[in-house]
């Protein structure tokens, strides 16, 4: 079968340029994919969703679709609206998660793993049961059996490593509304507008040059500013508003 691509890749300074994920690179089926302590790396899966690997991980691509994670941790975006198709499906010693149109993460570690759900749902399936983890939720399922669940943010935190392997946004020629758009679903935060002739404005706001090399966080102190605009972050909510300067 067709497997992923290479989409990005950071680290891998310790390893041989010959064997380091170059962007563009078809992975074979069945291949071992390990990273190193500051190694990370996203992968383009053939159904349409993107995979991040987190550092320290060891995994196996099974299939278009599926993973075995053996350690680790990896977090899933099937696109907005959920448009991967088949869904992904990710298999640790202890169940299998499957991606019920979301962005989540999977964690293995040696006393169990942990399921967290940014948006939409993720199921988790041991020994024929399954538990469902909505926004906000994170599962943890020990090697004893033992499950709890909790309440999590959607940004900062176990989210923050996923930044540095976002893919770059098209600035030229996008509407400001695209681009908030793009930033709030790779930061996990709501946008607000704190006037409505703002919001009423953004998708007609054209935006130029590039913002390639930054992370979507860094973006905002790049982009707004040329549009007369500013911003705040309280928690997990970005505000943006007019530049009281201009």
């Amino acid at each position: 079968p067709v497997m992923p691509t290479v989409l990005s890749a950071e680290g891998f300074l310790n390893v041989p340029r010959s064997q380091a994920p170059a962007p563009g690179a078809e992975l074979k089926s069945r291949t071992v994919l390990t990273t190193g302590g500051s190694d990370r790396v996203a992968l383009q899966m053939r159904g349409g969703a993107v995979v991040r690997v987190d550092a320290g991980t060891r995994l196996r691509l099974i299939s278009p679709s599926s993973i075995d994670l053996d350690s680790g941790a990896i977090y899933v975006d099937s696109g907005p609206g959920g448009k991967a198709a088949p869904p992904m499906e990710i298999r640790t010693r202890l169940g299998i998660v499957r991606d019920v149109g979301t962005q989540f993460q999977v964690r293995v570690g040696q006393g169990g793993i942990q399921v967290s759900v940014r948006q939409g749902i993720a199921r988790l399936e041991r020994e024929g049961a399954s538990h469902d983890a909505t926004a906000g939720i994170e599962l943890s399922l020990k090697d004893d059996g033992a499950l709890t669940s909790r309440t999590i943010p959607s940004t900062g935190g176990e989210w923050d490593w996923i930044l540095g392997l976002s893919p770059s946004f098209p600035l030229e020629g996008s509407p400001l509304a695209e681009y908030l758009a793009w930033v709030g679903r790779e930061t996990g935060l709501r946008i607000e507008f704190q006037d409505p002739t703002v919001e009423d404005e953004a998708p007609r706001v054209i935006l130029h040059g590039s913002i390639e090399g930054l992370r979507p966080e860094e973006t905002l102190a790049a982009v707004l500013p040329t549009c007369g605009m500013a911003h705040t972050i309280d928690g997990d909510t970005l505000t943006i508003r007019r530049d009281s300067q201009e």
